[in-house]
């Protein structure tokens, strides 16, 4: 009895012998043909055996996310997994003998782990179990890339990102360039990331490595300009360049030139055709007085005694997106009864396009806001 189990053994030995040979024939071919594969890089190359209640672990860093393809083999079912450290994500597959797949990897730091654990086949029982594991850079450069959208409308105030995606399915974008046919209506830096900067029409184009391309159409339309009454503002451009509008309700505000005048508080519009675009602006006057009284109503709600409000100065302007603006320096009395002179507060008035009406706002400024644009009322 004693006798067939050793030589039951030796079998299984010259099994495992045969098998490794084999598996490192395959491991050769493989690594030969990863060399033909221009620019392929071998994260992990391993072969060798593992006891069935063992494990193996390896490891592999990844300086930038890549696609990966896994191959592995064993003589008897193992089990694996791939986990990434950095992030804290995984991947797995129990009892497997043979495994090719290729797999999205974020940066980061892999841990591999072969472990013989869940192992079913009773007959290795005890006995070494050959296996090989080759993890290789699968990525390909872009060979086309697809806009998400390929025309994108945008307000004069709407800086966004724009998308794309690229095929085959392995593939990713290591270098992008963009680009902006007309600058003058919107410029476009690293990402993707377009700011308008007037109103009209051009071309983004996207390049990635590997020559593919992709081209957005950035229409630049609606927003409004805020004004004072009383005051004046320069039309929009459209093109970089000056064109004439024509004002829906010359009561509220007139135009000359490139210049809006603005004559009483309300709201009007701003239209003109070019080509076939009709490009439309709103304009949010605004009485200085309304806003005022607006804003030191909503001050006084803050204070523990309103009545002991006190003004010092006054500033107005515009928002980096044209809302109509007061700047407040004011001081008031504390729960203490003492008089302190407070941060500024900051008022505005700005356009509400679904409502179509004027809505006011006010907050109090934990710092001094930037008065660059603002002019000293008082």
């Amino acid at each position: 009895m004693k006798l067939k189990n050793i030589e039951r053994v030796d079998f299984m030995k010259k099994v495992s012998c045969i098998f490794l040979s084999i598996v490192m024939a395959f491991t050769a071919m493989f690594a030969f043909s990863i060399d033909a594969y221009a620019a392929q890089t071998v994260y992990l190359s391993q072969s060798g055996q593992i006891s069935d209640n063992d494990e193996e672990i390896f490891d592999f860093y990844l300086e930038k996310p890549r696609y990966v393809s896994l191959s592995f083999s064993s003589s008897s079912a193992l089990d694996i997994s791939i986990e990434n450290i950095d992030l804290d994500t995984d991947w797995s597959k129990s009892v497997v003998t043979s495994y090719y797949t290729t797999l999205y990897c974020p940066e980061g730091e892999y841990e591999v782990k072969l472990s013989g654990e869940n192992l079913y086949d009773y007959s290795y029982e005890g006995n070494d179990i050959s296996y090989s594991i080759s993890i290789v850079d699968s990525t390909v450069a872009p060979s086309k890339l697809t806009p998400s959208k390929k025309t994108v409308k945008l307000g004069i105030y709407d800086s966004r990102y724009l998308d794309y995606t690229c095929s085959p399915e392995n593939s990713l974008v290591d270098k992008e360039t963009w680009s902006s046919s007309n600058k003058k209506v919107a410029t476009v830096s690293k990402g993707g990331y377009v700011v308008p900067k007037s109103l009209g029409t051009t071309t983004v184009t996207v390049k990635a490595n590997g020559g593919a391309s992709a081209k957005f159409n950035v229409v630049v339309n609606w927003n409004y300009i805020g004004i004072f009454s009383g005051s004046s503002r320069n039309a929009p451009t459209v093109n970089g360049k000056n064109v004439k509008w024509k004002i829906s309700n010359k009561k509220i505000a007139s135009i000359k030139g490139n210049k809006i005048y603005a004559k009483k508080a309300g709201n009007t519009t701003l239209k003109c055709k070019k080509g076939k675009i009709t490009y439309t602006v709103k304009l949010h006057i605004v009485s200085y007085n309304t806003l005022l009284k607006k804003t030191k109503s909503k001050l006084k709600d803050s204070l523990k005694d309103p009545d002991s409000l006190k003004i010092y100065h006054v500033w107005k302007g515009y928002s980096s997106e044209s809302d109509p603006t007061i700047v407040i320096d004011y001081g008031a009395k504390n729960s203490y009864g003492a008089m302190v002179r407070d941060d500024y507060c900051v008022g505005y008035s700005y356009y509400n396009a679904k409502k179509n009406k004027t809505l006011y706002s006010a907050y109090s400024s934990e710092s001094k806001p930037k008065l660059k644009s603002m002019k000293k009322v008082f």
